[in-house]
């Protein structure tokens, strides 16, 4: 009896066993797919400043398999033209550096115009801010909370904007701290960005971009056009540093950067920021959505986009 009910547990295991690799094999089938030959495009990387030589990066998108491709363009021709007129044409100073003997001046229009052997022409045009930002009293208050959930000491910026109401204004606004490291006997400054802006600020609020954690913020003066506004920012400086153990900060320098920018520059630093958040993943929430990328490179992908800036440093007292 015993022998039977051996037997009978054999072959039943013997059947599972069967099950399970019929199961397995056919789940499994080779499928072939027919990928659309992939076809390369230049790709331009140019925001050029108020009184800076314009330069650019030229390079060209890669296919999911081009592994060691490189992707600097070194043999195109490049062109840019202000106001229609003047066409210069720029030199390949290495690695796809490409930079004009043309200063970008206000108000004038330019043309950018790219050929290169194996790939579509493509041209792009933008056109200098008529005047550059304006910027009242500056301000910021170091440690006026800390973050209990990250740890992380947050200090807060207030920067007058003065708007001239000459139409749709567009700004981004820069912060950097500049410090000195205290364990080391050196007057050498560092400068870095501030991290995990946040604000509540109307201003701000109305562009919806810092939930995706923007290293720069985008907004245009729809809420204060023709007036004085006053911009607060609550930002974290880095690095900070454990002593006794207590979370410090290093005594720093507020450095503030208020561009004045054009309507394609405002664009693509806002589908930017989305594009950089949806990149990050985590084990949680997985890889993040792709997000389409702003572009006004007709024929091709990237940015030819202008601005104007001035920059103010609020020097700590501490120091």
């Amino acid at each position: 009896m015993f022998n039977i009910l051996l037997q009978c547990k054999y072959n039943s295991l013997n059947l599972i066993f069967l099950a399970i690799n019929l199961l397995f094999f056919s789940c499994t089938k080779e499928v072939t797919i027919d990928l659309p030959q992939f076809e390369p495009k230049l790709v331009v990387d140019c925001l050029f400043g108020h009184d800076d030589t314009l330069r650019l990066n030229l390079s060209k998108t890669k296919g999911i398999l081009d592994f060691n491709e490189k992707k600097a363009i070194e043999n195109a021709l490049v062109i840019i033209s202000e106001e229609g007129n003047n066409p210069d044409t720029l030199y390949h100073a290495g690695d796809g550096k490409y930079i004009s003997k043309l200063i970008a001046k206000l108000t004038q229009s330019y043309t950018l115009d790219v050929s290169a052997p194996g790939f579509p022409t493509v041209n792009a045009n933008d056109i200098m801010v008529h005047a550059s930002p304006n910027m009242g009293n500056v301000s910021y208050i170091e440690n006026i909370y800390v973050d209990e959930e990250a740890g992380y000491i947050v200090s807060q910026a207030r920067i007058e904007i003065l708007d001239d109401g000459t139409g749709k204004n567009y700004y981004e606004l820069i912060l950097r701290n500049r410090h000195l490291i205290p364990a080391r006997n050196t007057d050498e400054l560092r400068i870095s960005n501030v991290i995990y802006l946040q604000s509540i600020d109307p201003v701000l609020s109305n562009e919806s971009d810092i939930e995706y954690h923007p290293e720069s913020l985008i907004f245009s003066n729809e809420l204060f056009k023709g007036h004085s506004y006053i911009l607060t920012v609550n930002y974290v400086t880095q690095p900070q540093y454990i002593h006794n153990n207590d979370l410090l900060e290093y005594d720093h320098d507020l450095i503030i950067i208020l561009r004045k920018t054009s309507k394609a520059y405002y664009q693509f630093k806002k589908h930017l920021t989305r594009h950089l958040y949806h990149q990050e993943s985590d084990f949680w929430s997985g890889v993040g959505e792709p997000v389409p990328m702003f572009s006004n490179i007709k024929g091709g992908y990237g940015i030819f986009a202008a601005y104007s800036g001035i920059t103010d440093t609020i020097i700590n007292s501490v120091r």
